[in-house]
């Protein structure tokens, strides 16, 4: 595709004959990303490299002239089943509308599953996902956590993990880039997840999607398009409700609750009171469930969530000029119930020593839960959520003369969260969680794209956010005490970026981003511990800091069109994440201090290949990372007190790996869609070694010990997150109805299937964070799920049907675990979710 500004400029006439002297100076840069020139509705978009198809972006009437100059528009399809610019080199998986909606992908943590060499889950609340692209992310859930995968909503970075998951509806594309990201990209050294909604258009349509399905989920999903003035006002409104029943039981309920946290070997699976009855006082409020008796939810892990989006989309008439102004306004609210863990009892061979190898077992209050069912278990504690957002950004375009254009993004988010969480997993009070945040975010966006020749373009930009967060969390240790935290983080962040694309050769083209961020937080912690009479002892970890953090990002890339359907490309980026607090900073062992920014080397070769007329499409990337001072999260604890969060720095790692996406659309068989996609990681820490404190045992009669250090050294294991082989393939066939001459639509069955390797949740392999577990205890087998539906849409395409089934085998897999055997002697774990199954019914206006 290409853009058509005005005839070449004196510039670019004499940027031409530089063009062998540059092509020697940049050889010794690795390289990648050509992108096409982006149209001015693509780049009015802030985040997102281009459109996925020229239906969904392009307004249906009107003057539709940011369109008149393309004069070529090629797209070739992909791994997801979106469609991408033929000479993109990026390591891209997209979906398309069809796509999402036939696998049932509902938000962005159901992606992962089809993208090889990404890692989504959301273990602690129904708000916090957890991304790792290609082995790399922070497994951090506190409300400060700063993500290596950049998140992108309507071209919006979403900083706060808390609205991550939330504006997946009426849903026009997905991007998911592979490999670190500089230029106008923040934070992304990893990748970047673009999520773009359908847009207003000229037309006067709507949809509406009704879904049951089993555990009584009801989702309901529509959206309505309406012109107000013709070819200058238009808007469009989507929302979404879903609502659905626990798929784990809770075997709590209706039981009758014994007052004491530590029970009698003979009632192992009684469950206890959220207050003692021994002292007749109530625990905190926010931990009591209610006077005797008590409700206890059952069943647990339900849904309970709704969201709004409207839209406004002006384009003045301007004589001799373009401009566009799309305003966009959205909410959401949650009350589903946090996720439940499952739990697993571990005690030591030696109950003396601290490095003792640990085997099955009861936990420290005797429980163990046996039956092996991941979805049943005794919990006390339900564990409510509750989140409340809202946002609003401005996108402006404008066509400043015939070679320069202006793009400006500006938006605002906020959300307030509450979440009650069962941290023990087990019938008794021993481990409670209360965590509460705010926060507001400001960004604003702001660039300047010249096309100075059919074969130069630059693009220079700033931008500029800012975020305000408040934390009030509370956690509960077996009611003897009670630790508060309280902290704000304040950040500003402002960063100049610039790129430039430049065709050195008819068939060669150049490619490079650069991004200077300069960005500082403040901190201010405190936290203290009451006993269970309420007196409030001394400061635990008290303090204010601030980091200041400098940094430099950007790639190099060379792209050869070696023929008309073959690229090969090769690429070097220099990825940069800024330092990042402790939000877990509780006790005073753990330093308030940020972890050192994060840097990274990438060196990637890959190509785009299509063979059998266009039938056949191969993509291929080969990558190799170099990390210095890899952030890391890991649950840290003394022995006996409540497990909590840190962050350190992993000295060095290295990630060898692979992607290959084939899609296959035989012309013999008209209507058939193959698609098969793997990826492959081979990932270690090449120096990290970590020192913890513990408490040794305490000898009677005798002064309490001082806590000793114990080195733990995590060099030459498998980084976190990062399964050596995945893989996923779908099927599908779309074929007529047509009985005695008549047209009766269409029929459209696909099957996808998902496979994983072992993967491990913790930087010793699954040992745990002493080392002392069996190997792949906090981790996952490999393992397969499988999806299927059948889909029926009516000859005008204004009616379909679908039947749909999600991990139709019921396999039962972790999507994360912790270890909390240190003084509790117990694991928990989150699983995915079981076998479910549906009917949507779909139409169109």
């Amino acid at each position: 595709m290409s853009i058509s500004k005005s005839p070449k400029s004196l510039a670019g006439l004499a940027l031409s004959r530089w063009r062998v002297v540059l092509a020697i100076t940049v050889t010794g840069l690795s390289l990648c990303v050509f992108v096409a020139p982006l149209s001015a509705e693509e780049s009015e978009t802030v985040g997102e490299p281009d459109e996925q198809t020229q239906d969904q972006a392009k307004p249906s009437g009107g003057d539709a002239s940011i369109w008149d100059d393309l004069d070529e528009f090629v797209v070739i399809g992909t791994g997801g089943g979106a469609l991408a610019f033929q000479d993109d080199p990026n390591s891209v998986i997209a979906f398309d509308a069809m796509t999402l909606q036939t696998d049932r992908i509902e938000n962005i943590t159901d992606i992962a599953a089809f993208t090889p060499n990404l890692e989504i889950k959301s273990a602690f609340a129904a708000s916090n996902p957890v991304l790792f692209i290609r082995g790399i992310g922070l497994d951090d859930f506190n409300a400060n956590s700063a993500s290596a995968v950049a998140v992108y909503q309507d071209g919006v970075y979403m900083n706060s993990p808390a609205g991550q998951l939330f504006q997946f509806f009426d849903v026009a594309d997905v991007n998911v880039l592979r490999g670190p990201h500089a230029g106008q990209y923040r934070n992304a050294s990893a990748g970047a997840i673009l999520v773009q909604s359908k847009k207003p258009s000229e037309d006067l349509e709507a949809y509406s999607r009704i879904t049951y399905g089993n555990y009584n989920l009801i989702e309901i999903e529509s959206a309505i398009n309406v012109p107000i003035v013709p070819e200058v006002l238009t808007s469009r409104i989507s929302g979404r409700y879903s609502v659905r029943e626990g798929y784990t039981e809770n075997r709590c309920s209706g039981q009758p609750l014994v007052a004491f946290n530590r029970v009698p070997e003979d009632d192992l699976t009684a469950c206890t009171r959220v207050y003692s009855q021994t002292t007749g006082r109530e625990a905190d409020p926010f931990f009591s469930l209610g006077s005797n008796p008590q409700k206890i939810d059952d069943p647990v892990n339900d849904a309970d969530n709704w969201a709004v989006r409207g839209q406004l989309l002006f384009t003045p008439q301007l004589r001799d000029t373009e401009m566009e102004w799309l305003l966009n306004v959205h909410g959401g609210q949650n009350r589903s119930l946090a996720s439940q863990f499952q739990h697993r009892g571990f005690r030591r061979l030696d109950g003396t020593v601290l490095t003792s190898p640990r085997v099955p077992g009861p936990d420290v209050t005797l429980y163990q839960d046996l039956d092996g069912d991941p979805f049943a278990g005794d919990f006390n504690n339900g564990g409510k959520e509750e989140l409340d957002l809202a946002g609003a950004s401005l996108r402006g375009f404008w066509e400043a003369s015939d070679v320069h254009q202006v793009v400006s993004l500006s938006a605002f988010e906020w959300h307030k969260r509450e979440t009650l969480e069962n941290t023990d997993a087990n019938p008794r009070n021993l481990l409670t969680s209360l965590y509460r945040d705010e926060a507001w975010q400001f960004s604003q966006d702001l660039r300047l794209e010249s096309f100075w020749a059919d074969s130069f373009e630059t693009k220079v930009g700033a931008y500029y956010i800012m975020e305000d967060l408040e934390v009030d969390n509370a956690f509960e240790q077996t009611q003897l005490f009670k630790l508060i935290q309280e902290y704000s983080q304040d950040l500003r962040s402002w960063a100049f970026y610039g790129s430039v694309r430049w065709d050195l050769l008819t068939d060669v083209t150049f490619e490079a981003d650069v991004r200077y961020t300069h960005e500082t937080k403040s901190f201010d912690n405190f936290s203290t511990a009451s006993n269970l009479a309420g007196v409030s002892g001394v400061g635990l970890n008290v303090g204010s800091a601030s980091g200041s953090f400098d940094g430099v990002s950007g790639s190099a890339s060379l792209t050869w069109r070696f023929t008309e359907d073959h690229s090969l490309y090769i690429k070097y980026t220099r990825g940069w994440k800024p330092g990042h607090f402790n939000g877990g900073s509780v006790f005073s062992g753990q330093l308030i201090e940020p972890v050192k920014p994060e840097n990274l080397d990438s060196y990637e070769i890959g190509a785009n290949l299509s063979w059998l007329e266009g039938s056949l499409e191969v993509n291929f990337a080969a990558f190799y990372y170099d990390f210095q001072d890899l952030q890391i999260f890991a649950l840290e604890q003394d022995a006996g007190s409540f497990p909590l969060p840190q962050l350190i720095n992993a000295q060095g790692a290295e990630v060898i790996g692979a992607e290959l996406e084939l899609h296959y659309q035989p012309s013999w068989l008209e209507g058939l869609d193959i698609r098969i996609n793997t990826g492959f990681l081979k990932t270690e820490y090449t120096s990290f070694v970590n020192t913890l404190y513990r408490l040794p045992p305490r000898i009677p009669n005798q002064p309490p010990p001082d806590p000793a250090p114990i080195p733990i050294n995590y060099t030459g294991n498998a980084m976190i997150g990062a399964p050596m082989w995945t893989a996923n393939g779908s099927a599908q066939y779309t074929f007529p109805l047509l009985v005695g001459g008549a047209d009766f639509g269409e029929l459209i069955p696909r099957i996808s299937i998902v496979w994983k390797d072992d993967t491990f949740f913790d930087a010793a392999e699954g040992k745990g964070t002493l080392q002392t577990l069996p190997g792949g205890t906090i981790g996952q087998e490999a393992y397969w799920i499988g999806n299927a539906s059948l889909l029926w849409r009516s000859t005008g395409k204004e009616l379909e049907m679908m039947l749909w089934v999600k991990n139709f085998t019921n396999k039962e897999y972790r999507v994360q675990s912790f270890d909390i055997t240190d003084g509790f002697d117990f694991v928990i774990d989150a699983y995915g979710a079981p076998r479910t199954f549906g009917a949507t019914l779909s139409m169109y206006f």
